[in-house]
């Protein structure tokens, strides 16, 4: 027993310095020009705040991590984002070993903050290590560490207006913006993976944050109060798309039993319905030529924030079209349920086509989307390329459902259109192989269904496949997480994108740890990251 107490470490901190950091100059060169651009759901962390703690760090000393744990961990972790957000994409493979390191400075106390009592700071760390992860194929990791923000944020009771009385307004505010991020970036993991948020929108009962924000610190001109009002903006629209998200959940999750009464459809059509009129009002918040499609002001280049809601907007439009169909599809199947029919006040969902076809418009929009937005770093594309694939999978099945279509020879031009943008990034060293190929298949298969279509000739073999491809697609739900089963590392999605794709696609074995289309710079293991066996 002696010799075993001789041998105890008492202590309960793994500590480790994996890179000191650079001088601090270089690092607010380094930070300033992006804080605010890699909040992508947009901004909780101001400019002001992240020089402040700057300041105190270096004082603090360069590899101070005891003074303020979470100071540490949250400049450790910008640093992360932003080597890989400010590299070009040439150079991105000899950079990530550097922002890795920054980053396991972060993680190497991650069991330490989630030991400590909550504190606010707390959240807005677990926030910026999910924003490092995000840019990475590792989404269960990046989901840990948004739910962790989520149960902290609980405990400190962030979602109840009880906690901001006796706050200083601005303080307030801000608090409220670090909980709403934590929400929206639960409610993003939800809608891609389906996995459930520790947050649930009947819980809140604190307003959504405002539209303008302004630090203490702040002492801002005219025009610079005009971009954060706009900045200030996309938080708030964020959040009331993740109110809609996990609302859309819900209504997935009762839709997959595919065992509902009749009173049960007709209650939950009504439910959809409601939800996709909300979402279509909402392009009226949006200026005219930010529309997808839009082309009442040419064709202006779409900033990544603005490029995001987009991409909310029109998957959350994908995903009750698609709830629509499918309980629609099962009202047509069963005879028992031959008298339900869409909500009266609104024909929006009249038929199963319909709905789908609602989803096929809303993919095209998302290839707009694609199209115009600004030359962006590979890291930072990655975390949202998840869109145009599932848009291109939405295209695929339409094309081969209905090849004679009107809008047939478009969608696969579409899916072209996003084969030459993938070749594009190729070309400035982004590393996309495997999702180049699959798309060019994709493209292929769909040409070949239009071209059969023209010629009006049978080919029995392609038939065949068509009709074997349109009998899995037939089983989809749920696209956007199709799309991610394929460029992330959540068994339950990988496991089925690969199923459905191994024949299509003439996939090898699967990776037992990530989807079919991840590149090898983007998984965490390649720098000694990884803790699996």
């Amino acid at each position: 027993m002696k010799q075993m107490q001789t041998r105890v470490d008492l202590g309960c901190s793994g500590r480790k310095v994996f890179a000191c950091l650079p001088p601090k100059q270089h690092t607010v060169c380094l930070l300033q020009p992006v804080i605010e651009e890699i909040q992508l759901h947009g901004i909780f962390l101001e400019e002001e705040i992240v020089l402040h703690q700057l300041d105190e760090q270096y004082i603090a000393g360069l590899d101070d991590s005891d003074s303020d744990p979470c100071r540490w961990m949250t400049v450790c972790s910008l640093l992360a984002v932003s080597a890989l957000h400010r590299t070009d994409n040439r150079s991105l493979t000899a950079i990530s070993s550097i922002a890795w390191a920054f980053f396991k400075n972060a993680f190497a106390m991650y069991a330490e903050l989630v030991a400590r009592r909550p504190v606010i700071a707390s959240c807005e760390t677990l926030l910026v290590m999910a924003l490092f992860m995000l840019r990475t194929a590792d989404a269960g990791l990046a989901a840990q560490l948004t739910a962790a923000a989520a149960h902290m944020a609980h405990m400190l009771g962030l979602q109840k207006q009880e906690y901001y009385i006796g706050l200083d307004a601005e303080v307030a505010e801000r608090h409220k913006r670090i909980f709403w991020a934590v929400y929206i970036l639960n409610a993003d993991v939800t809608h891609r993976y389906g996995l459930p948020s520790p947050l649930d929108e009947e819980s809140i009962v604190i307003e959504l944050p405002e539209v303008e924000h302004c630090h203490v610190f702040s002492h801002v001109d005219h025009m610079a109060r005009l971009s954060r009002q706009q900045k200030g903006g996309i938080l708030r629209q964020q959040a009331v798309f993740a109110v809609a998200k996990l609302r859309i959940h819900k209504l997935l999750e009762r839709v997959s039993f595919r065992r509902l009464s009749m009173q049960e459809i007709t209650d939950l059509l009504e439910a959809v319905t409601k939800i996709h009129q909300e979402l279509e009002e909402w392009k009226c918040f949006m200026p005219i030529e930010t529309h997808p499609s839009s082309r009442a002001y040419g064709t202006p280049r779409l900033e990544m924030p603005v490029a995001m809601l987009h991409y909310t907007h029109l998957s959350c439009i994908s995903k009750t079209s698609m709830v629509a169909a499918v309980l629609l599809d099962l009202a047509t199947w069963n005879p028992d349920m031959q008298e339900v029919q869409p909500p009266a006040s609104n024909k929006t969902f009249s038929t199963s086509r319909i709905a789908r076809a609602r989803c096929a418009m809303a993919a095209r929009g998302t290839l707009d989307v694609l199209l115009r937005l600004q030359p962006q770093p590979f890291t930072h594309l990655w975390q949202t390329l998840c869109f145009p694939l599932s848009a291109i999978l939405v295209l695929l099945s339409e094309t081969l459902a209905y090849p004679a279509s009107a809008h047939a020879e478009t969608d696969v031009e579409l899916i072209h259109n996003f084969v030459r943008y993938l070749e594009r990034l190729k070309s400035e060293g982004c590393e996309v192989h495997q999702l180049i190929e699959s798309c060019r298949r994709f493209w292929s298969i769909a040409t070949c269904a239009l071209i059969a279509s023209q010629t009006d000739q049978e080919v029995t073999v392609f038939e065949q496949r068509r009709e074997s491809i349109c009998s899995k697609f037939a089983q989809v739900v749920d696209w956007l997480q199709l799309a991610e089963g394929l460029l992330s590392n959540v068994p339950m999605l990988s496991g089925k994108a690969h199923k459905l794709f191994c024949d299509i696609l003439d996939l090898g074995r699967p990776d037992e740890q990530y989807g079919d289309f991840v590149p090898e710079i983007l998984k965490p293991s390649n720098y000694n990251f990884s803790l699996s066996n």
